[in-house]
């Protein structure tokens, strides 16, 4: 940095009292102004305990903490906080004038600063950018981001100052790129067996008689003519026998299942697990509709080594009182699945080597060798070789031109190929070398030279990195850019043609390629990515909710919550739809899993559909989202504080300031002998918490009406007093219903500036009378993830910019995004 570029201070720009040496440890701190040294120094002095003494405060701005600190006493004067109400003001006219001299001189300081430094940091490919490259580049579907740690969390992880780097670091991008190469070059011999159709028999098949034939008799599973009967949701016990995917690829499975002894449909699941990760998906959800046989079907891929097995969810699991590991199945006339056949095909692969291996080397051909070989160095056989042909180098600089244009983003430099091109022929000579022309006692030469040059492209810096000159970014960054914020991945070839020939940036060209992008269904990227990071809906499996006072919630409930919440911001972008509808909507995203749990009638089946709502529904807009109460509550009880600070910080974009030291917190009392407003009235009562729990227990008040996991509460569930479930409220088939009703919800209250509403419609209808403040939050959100960067001072003149674009097309969220990538923010570094 040229220091003598910032050898000057904001209080000698406004007032010229000081001369600021330019070694910044030099600077001292000023003589006060009359205004400060009059209106601020009885709470702000060298005595001050609040955190601010601005007679110690310093003028040098090239310091960060003391520039916020600036900036800080800037805002609060304008929000009109300082000095406070209670204290004697001074005339309007000094107030402004002092306003206006910071807001100017901070201008300028970050200006000149952007314009030296550059306004965004050099920064990382995130985990999830690096995956969908990776897979796009290569035509693959994997698994990679879990390679790569994750970030502390707080804030977008594209913005460089959150993310760092370490060693855990650069090997998880050297094991993920690792991954993505062995499932793209694939030479291992296809058993033709493993792609046959593997069917049995439920009824016939001895693993399965074990459970039928067991002694004790217990109704775990039952029979029936042709088919078993599962009576339990331990679906586990039910699992493929005998299968684990022999390799990775796409595998079809098909079930043969009715519902049995129901009056209702059934959930049955096709599902798959992972020994090795302890963890099982749900594939597919269907509902199976009373007496009727059903053929239910799916495809995914599969690792090698997973299984597979059907499951059954929501059953009654008593009857009478008695657990179903007691009753004779002969007897038993609670609901179950019948099921008469399972069977999986796959890897369902028309080509092998697949097309990803042909795709990737070109013109590089491969050879079916007469018997298996064994690669001595990555420890397995083999039975296909990447043969060299006349020209070696040639083929690996072909290789290294198709492929890192695409990895780097933009052209390749002058003498970029060879450096790659020497790798890899360095390889392919000590393959030579080791072989000694036998491929089976060491790595086949061209496959080690193809796999070297592809792993150093695709963890080179120019790959994993994202940095650029201060001022207009190119057009390859430019493009780059844009193709990672709308679809976390690279430029396709239109855009990177458009980037070749300059034409990006002109105002129709550009509409047209972020409507397209838009349409595109890599986009769904990037609404699930915004969503897990602003409304921290990838916090939502930090808590678990306790099984006895929420026995509903399983994993089908959690994938809907999540759905709703990503399907609906896809809809408010494909329609252009306002940002009011954040707060309020008629309509929302449901399934019948979920709109029972809402308690909307009339849902039929597991696929998720666009629901228009009652007037008088409670739902609509993400404050009535269950995945939103999920993630603001813990396990066992809602918390105002938690859900009050989530609203005020990621909907209207005004967290509140930090609690006092030794502000203590509030306990919930999951006995229910209290409520969490009786418990919050006392924590109050000290002045310095009141302040701030004005502001942040309204909202959260509003949004007591719903419970941890989202359903409407209007009494607290607890486990110890209160009154047992009614029986029209154990809606969901389920019988183990062992929590009580406590204390009743209260979701009255009063905001900060005095309006009170009695239900959380009411609220919602006050928070939309500050839709302007709802708005420019989200634009701001969307400008830091789009760009990689939190906004600076002198960045709140694009905000509001932008804010008057949009607000003339009523704060669309498809205009939005068109006028984030217009905007000098996107377009400059």
């Amino acid at each position: 940095m040229n220091r003598s570029i910032f050898s000057f201070s904001i209080l000698s720009l406004v007032y010229g009292w000081i001369a600021i040496p330019a070694a910044a440890n030099e600077v001292q701190p000023p003589q006060l102004p009359v205004y400060f040294q009059t209106h601020c120094l009885d709470c702000h002095g060298p005595e001050s305990d609040n955190g601010l003494n601005l007679q110690g405060l310093t003028t040098n701005l090239l310091d960060q903490q003391t520039f916020q600190s600036w900036v800080r006493i800037h805002d609060r004067i304008k929000a009109g906080e300082m000095p406070p109400a209670s204290a004697p003001q001074p005339p309007p006219n000094e107030t402004q004038e002092i306003q206006d001299k910071l807001s100017n001189s901070l201008r300028a300081f970050n200006l000149k600063k952007q314009q030296t430094e550059g306004r965004v940091q050099g920064r990382r490919l995130t985990r999830t950018e690096y995956e969908h490259l990776l897979n796009d580049i290569l035509g693959i579907q994997a698994e990679l981001a879990n390679f790569i740690p994750s970030g502390a969390g707080g804030g977008f992880d594209v913005i460089a100052s959150r993310q760092g780097i370490s060693p855990q670091h650069i090997q998880g991008y050297l094991d993920a790129a690792d991954r993505a190469i062995d499932l793209t070059i694939r030479l291992d011999p296809l058993d033709e067996k493993s792609s046959e159709v593997r069917r049995i028999e439920y009824k016939e098949h001895a693993e399965i008689r074990k459970h039928i034939d067991h002694p004790d008799g217990r109704v775990v599973i039952g029979e029936t003519a042709g088919s078993i009967i599962m009576f339990t949701d331990a679906s586990y016990l039910f699992k493929f026998p005998d299968f684990q995917a022999p390799r990775h690829g796409v595998y079809r499975m098909r079930a043969r299942a009715k519902a049995y002894q129901a009056k209702k449909p059934v959930v049955f699941t096709l599902n798959y697990g992972d020994y090795k990760r302890g963890m099982v998906e749900i594939i597919k959800a269907v509902d199976l509709k009373p007496g009727k046989w059903q053929t239910v079907e799916a495809e995914f891929t599969l690792d090698s080594g997973q299984y597979l097995y059907p499951g059954v969810l929501n059953l009654n699991i008593q009857e009478d009182g008695k657990g179903i590991w007691n009753v004779d199945p002969d007897k038993y006339s609670g609901e179950g699945v019948a099921i008469k056949w399972i069977e999986v095909e796959g890897p369902i692969d028309k080509s092998w080597p697949p097309k990803s291996t042909t795709d990737l080397l070109g013109e590089i051909q491969t050879q079916q060798l007469p018997h298996l070989q064994w690669d001595q160095q990555r420890q397995r056989h083999f039975q296909y070789a990447i043969i060299a042909g006349e020209d070696p180098r040639g083929q690996i600089d072909s290789l290294v031109k198709r492929i890192a244009p695409q990895a780097f983003r933009r052209p390749l430099q002058t003498g970029e190929t060879e450096q790659f091109v020497e790798l890899g022929m360095a390889a392919y000579q000590t393959a030579m070398e080791n072989s000694k022309g036998q491929l089976n006692q060491a790595s086949p030469p061209m496959d080690r030279a193809v796999r070297t040059t592809l792993r150093a492209i695709l963890t080179s810096p120019q790959i994993l990195f994202l940095t650029s000159q201060p001022g207009s970014l190119d057009e390859f960054a430019f493009a780059s850019r844009l193709a990672l914020f709308l679809w976390k991945s690279k430029p396709d070839d239109e855009l990177y043609q458009l980037a070749q020939q300059g034409k990006l940036r002109q105002p129709d060209v550009l509409a047209q390629q972020i409507d397209r992008m838009l349409t595109d269904s890599r986009s769904k990227r990037m609404v699930r990515d915004f969503a897990n990071q602003w409304l921290r809906l990838s916090e939502i499996e930090a808590t678990a909710p306790d099984k006895l006072l929420y026995p509903e919630y399983d994993n089908l409930l959690k994938s809907a919550m999540l759905d709703e919440t990503y399907l609906f911001l896809g809809h408010l972008i494909d329609e252009d739809l306002s940002s009011d509808m954040l707060i309020n909507s008629p309509f929302t995203f449901l399934n019948r899993r979920l709109a029972e749990h809402y308690e909307i009638p009339n849902v039929k089946g597991q696929e998720m559909r666009l629901v228009s709502l009652p007037q008088d529904s409670v739902r609509g807009g993400l404050l009535a989202q269950a995945s939103i109460h999920k993630v603001t509550a813990n396990g066992t009880t809602t918390s105002p504080v938690r859900r009050g600070n989530w609203v005020l910080t990621n909907i209207l974009g005004q967290p509140p300031h930090p609690p006092p030291p030794n502000a203590g917190s509030v306990e919930p009392d999951t006995r229910g002998a209290a409520t969490i407003r009786e418990l919050l009235d006392k924590h109050r009562n000290t002045e310095a918490c009141a302040s701030c729990h004005k502001a942040i227990d309204p909202p959260g008040f509003a949004l007591e009406c719903f419970d941890v996991i989202g359903g409407v509460q209007e009494r607290y569930r607890s486990v110890g007093q209160g009154d047992q479930v009614p029986e029209t409220k154990k809606h969901l088939g389920r019988n183990v219903w062992e929590y009580k009703l406590g204390p009743a919800v209260d979701s009255t209250g009063v905001t900060a500036q005095g309006q009170s509403f009695s239900n959380v419609q009411q609220f919602k209808q006050i928070l939309l009378q500050q839709r302007e403040l709802i708005a420019q939050n989200l634009i701001q959100q969307l400008l830091v993830y789009a760009s990689g960067e939190e906004i600076q001072f002198a960045d709140r003149d694009v905000v509001q910019a932008v804010m008057s674009k949009c607000r003339t097309k009523n704060f669309g969220l498809r205009t939005i995004i068109h006028e984030v990538v217009s905007s000098q923010l996107f377009m400059n570094n």
